[in-house]
């Protein structure tokens, strides 16, 4: 292979990509679509061939997308800051943090970000060379449609759109329209951990792991392969639109670090509920996280419920002025919690793009012959679990008398014991 030429520096293209997507780097069909398990590089590859075509002489235009732009920061942008850094040419590039966009200053190319839900941002993209969609399942099939109609007129090299996705439902637009068909002008290339030589031993293992706790994660992102719908523990999600105001909105909260931390809105008008999907990051310390919500004008005064496992959180975020309280996990409370959830017609919209990928892979554990236990599978689920937790730890009847009344004695005691004995009070 050959070598990548910037004014300072060569980069070795033989050592930086990885062999399974040689041909794809030099690839220049209009979809280039890159789907598989997790661990195989597809990201990584899509942002090492974008930064390397904006290096190049040819005047290129690069636009990176994702469904919502709160997502970018923590995904496309720092996978493309990540890779210049490591491939020492930061100098080379004007790097817009408020925007999230890069400029190769010895010819002007760009690498933009948007969210598709940016709409003015989108509506001002012109003479653009390429696309990149990150988690590509999340679009739209008329997203994809209206950003093909803006790679139009001249070009010094080639348009082209990078689609990097799991193949989260096999009923999904993606593989029928693009995947399935022999379609002109497509590429469609399936990897899989096993194809990347770069995967730690220690990541592999949690993927095949995954056999252990469900077939179907295991099909979808160890092997790669379409998800099965079969065994879901909810219906899809209502579409429509939400009201104007709510008779009530409280928080749901699932605690991570190494998984994402899970903020979730619950809006209730007329006994039915409406999401919103606040956060849902890793690698947010409590601290961080509640500086995030004080910057992002998250109310105080409505009621949170977060994990119980996690009391000192829990403590930290009241300490912040948040009026949270630990959520219930008595004995049977996440079947019951579940069965209560059911109960309620519950709304989603395009911007909830992780609830709504966990909404339809959450599935109930399977025994040796593959019949559903009464168990859900305990991956995957984390804004899945700020729902519940909001819901049933918020409505849930209890002795006749409003939970909310019962938390609240539960919670100063939970204070004045300084957070320590939760535990104690699971079994309300």
């Amino acid at each position: 292979m050959t070598t990548a030429t910037a004014p300072t520096r060569q980069i070795d293209l033989a050592q930086e990509i990885n062999p399974c997507f040689y041909d794809d780097f030099y690839n220049t069909d209009r979809f280039l679509i890159e789907y598989g398990g997790s661990g195989s590089g597809k990201s990584v590859f899509a942002a090492q061939k974008t930064v390397l075509r904006t290096m190049q002489p040819e005047r290129s235009k690069m636009v990176c997308t994702r469904k919502v732009a709160r997502t970018i920061k923590h995904s496309v942008f720092a996978e493309i800051g990540a890779l210049i850094r490591k491939w020492r040419v930061m100098h080379l590039f004007q790097i817009n943090k408020s925007d999230k966009e890069f400029r190769y200053l010895p010819n002007g190319n760009e690498i933009i970000t948007v969210g598709l839900d940016d709409v003015e941002k989108v509506k001002s993209i012109q003479g653009v060379t390429s696309f990149w969609h990150e988690e590509a399942t999340e679009m739209t099939a008329t997203d994809l449609i209206q950003l093909n109609l803006r790679m139009r007129g001249e070009c010094p090299s080639y348009f082209q759109h990078i689609l990097t996705f799991n193949p989260i439902s096999r009923m999904h637009w993606l593989k029928k329209r693009y995947v399935d068909p022999n379609r002109d002008n497509t590429t469609v290339h399936h990897t899989t951990y096993m194809d990347n030589p770069h995967c730690d031993d220690e990541y592999a293992g949690e993927l095949e792991d995954l056999i252990d706790i469900d077939t179907g994660f295991h099909e979808i992102y160890t092997l790669g392969l379409w998800g099965d719908l079969t065994g879901l523990v909810y219906k899809p999600f209502l579409r429509g639109p939400y009201p104007a105001d709510f008779d009530e909105v409280i928080y749901g909260i699932d605690f991570g670090y190494n998984n994402p931390t899970a903020l979730i809105e619950v809006g209730i008008r007329d006994r039915r509920v409406y999401l919103t999907e606040l956060f849902y990051e890793c690698k947010y310390t409590n601290g961080a996280f509640i500086e995030w919500m004080d910057e992002n004008g998250i109310d105080k005064h409505r009621c949170m419920y977060g994990d119980s496992a996690h009391p000192d959180r829990i403590h930290e975020i009241a300490l912040a002025g948040y009026n949270i309280f630990p959520a219930h996990k008595g004995q049977g409370s996440v079947q019951k919690g579940i069965d209560f959830c059911k109960t309620w017609p519950t709304y989603t919209n395009d911007n909830n793009v992780n609830l709504n990928a966990e909404n339809e892979t959450y599935k109930w554990r399977v025994d040796k012959d593959d019949n559903p236990m009464d168990v859900p599978v305990d991956k995957f689920n984390h804004a899945m679990d700020a729902v519940r937790y909001a819901l049933w730890t918020h409505y849930r009847p209890s002795d006749e008398k409003p939970l909310t009344q019962q938390a609240v004695l539960v919670y100063d005691a939970f204070q004045e014991m300084g957070g320590g004995l939760i535990g104690e009070f699971d079994g309300m």
